[in-house]
């Protein structure tokens, strides 16, 4: 669902009008969460898309992705036109498509396999913009990496705590002390931060799939771009993940199973989190279910190490 206010800021307006006039909204393309800010429009004829970024970081880390990073790969995505820091707005051409997770009617299984199996090859190439080969470099990274995403999951465990039973905090903590186990010597590269079928595009006539939206994308552990998919879609269409994975180029490791399913738990956490944040009931359950998904996997995983052990 898209929210329905097709409204321009007005100083955004006078940025449009003294730069790239004449312009109109075509329809908001925003989605239903606070500080989402996206119109589909025509200038000057052609198709475009107008995004206002939440916040300074998040402008600068798309900008930068779709100018210095993304343009080293063959990956269809965006291609910004224009751009204005002070007003945090980026101006990109309009990509053809449609949203994957919300194409109605779902297309064909063998038409689901590609898409998943371009989307991972897609992904791969990201994660490739970032390499470590300094092992204490990496080392450096990984830990401060895994530091930062624990203690947000803390911060965020405190905004959502009585919306867990005692058995999920419990599943919280193990997936913490997991996460910073198994991901010591976890593969590093650009992390895309949203990764998942509504930031896919999938352009039927082409038979292509286009990533979109990296407002999140920064180096950290690859694995964390697969959580979404590993939560709600992998469980129950293997052939979505075997598909995934070959495009993507090779299985994951044992350790890189650990720390997905732990990753999965503390990200779902956080959309546990945000949804009690901006009073977003679906986020709490979408998020709920990553969460028991994301445990349920990871004590399988600890209890299959277990047992090989003894």
């Amino acid at each position: 669902m898209r929210r329905a206010d097709v409204t321009v800021p007005a100083q955004v307006a006078r940025w449009l009008d003294a730069r790239h006039g004449p312009w109109h909204v075509v329809a908001a393309a925003s989605w239903p969460r606070a500080g989402s800010q996206v119109w589909r429009l025509q200038v000057r004829g052609s198709g475009a898309y107008l995004k206002v970024s939440p916040n300074e970081e998040s402008f600068h880390r798309e900008r930068s992705a779709l100018t210095e990073m993304l343009p080293r790969t063959s990956v269809p995505t965006q291609t910004l036109l224009d751009a204005d820091s002070a007003l945090r707005v980026l101006l990109t051409a309009a990509l053809d498509g449609d949203v994957v997770r919300t194409l109605d009617p779902p297309p064909p299984a063998h038409t689901e396999q590609t898409i998943h199996a371009q989307a991972g090859a897609a992904l791969r190439a990201v994660h490739g913009l970032v390499r470590c080969d300094d092992q204490d470099a990496a080392e450096r990274v990984r830990a401060e990496r895994a530091s930062f995403l624990v203690s947000r999951a803390q911060d965020d465990l405190a905004v959502c705590r009585a919306l867990l039973s005692p058995d999920e905090v419990g599943a919280v903590a193990l997936a913490e002390r997991s996460f910073l186990d198994a991901s010591r010597d976890g593969e590093l590269g650009y992390v895309h931060g949203d990764f998942q079928p509504r930031n896919w595009l999938w352009d039927a006539a082409a038979g292509r799939t286009a990533l979109i939206d990296f407002e999140e994308a920064t180096a950290g552990f690859v694995v964390e771009d697969l959580g979404w998919l590993f939560a709600t879609t992998w469980p129950s269409r293997r052939d979505l993940a075997g598909a995934f994975l070959g495009g993507y180029g090779r299985p994951l490791t044992a350790s890189e199973q650990v720390c997905l399913a732990a990753g999965t738990v503390l990200g779902s956490l956080g959309h546990v989190a945000d949804g009690e944040r901006l009073g977003v009931a679906k986020k709490v359950a979408d998020g709920l279910g990553g969460l028991r998904a994301g445990s349920a996997a990871l004590a399988r995983m600890l209890a299959a190490a277990a047992s090989d052990v003894t």
